[in-house]
């Protein structure tokens, strides 16, 4: 999946999917916030940058930040 940068929802979204993600993006297309977002999403191994070689073969990892969410709330709660 090609998805452009610039929505924050829909990258997150698409990430959670489980199938590979692409980021497109430019700095006319997004801020200095979304690159932020897509490096993390990048380096948590959720997505990859659209001019990453395409014959690169890897399994992302889920973004799933429910899960991730309710964790942190139940060991504050404990």
């Amino acid at each position: 999946v090609i998805v452009t940068g610039d929505s924050v929802s829909m990258l997150s979204e698409a990430c959670s999917v489980g199938v590979p993600v692409r980021i497109y993006s430019n700095k006319q297309l997004c801020s200095k916030k979304h690159f932020s977002f897509h490096n993390n999403l990048v380096a948590n191994k959720h997505a990859l940058n659209f001019d990453t070689e395409l014959t690169k073969k890897w399994s992302p990892k889920p973004l799933n930040t429910a899960k991730d969410l309710a964790k942190k709330i139940i060991n504050v709660v404990n």
